[in-house]
């Protein structure tokens, strides 16, 4: 028995979203979200996810609760740079060559960003980045105003227009 679909167009509507929808779940499923909190000085008892009961952080800890949640992290270093560089490049920062703050990972060295946009992911990064040359981090930077420590009369994300 075959079924004729260009006569009964509703089904033939309802299987191909049906079909779409199952395409889209299956994609989505292969293809999380990655998330990425990298912050000075903070620690795992700051996070309610993690059991501070007095900072609220509600949207971290929704997303811990319905995401992944490493208990068991160690830092490269005890200084920004090279525990930013070794995060973002796998390496130990003696390895990628940012073993002191200021220093620069060597050329050539490649960085989450290079090897998640052949995966397809769009790459962001936001606020402080501490970390060079950028060709070796090419992340798309959003928010480059947060995290400068500029007089706050130079600062972008504090200008106001004067009332008149």
């Amino acid at each position: 028995m075959t079924i004729a679909y260009y006569k009964y167009p509703a089904i033939t509507i309802v299987l191909i979203i049906l079909l779409h929808s199952i395409a889209i779940s299956l994609y989505a499923q292969q293809k999380p979200n990655i998330v990425i909190f990298l912050a000075d000085d903070l620690n795992q008892q700051d996070i309610g996810a993690y059991g501070n009961r007095d900072v609220k952080t509600p949207y971290m800890d929704q997303l811990a609760t319905e995401g992944m949640r490493f208990t068991n992290a160690y830092a490269a270093s005890s200084m920004c740079t090279p525990s930013r560089s070794a995060m973002f490049t796998g390496l130990y920062p003696f390895k990628n060559g940012a073993q002191m703050n200021h220093f620069t990972v060597r050329a050539g060295i490649k960085s989450l960003p290079h090897y998640l946009r052949q995966q397809g992911y769009r790459v962001v990064i936001s606020g402080k980045i501490h970390m060079a040359p950028l060709n070796n981090f090419p992340f798309e930077h959003i928010g480059r105003e947060f995290g400068q420590y500029s007089p706050i009369e130079n600062r972008l994300d504090r200008k106001r227009k004067p009332c008149r």
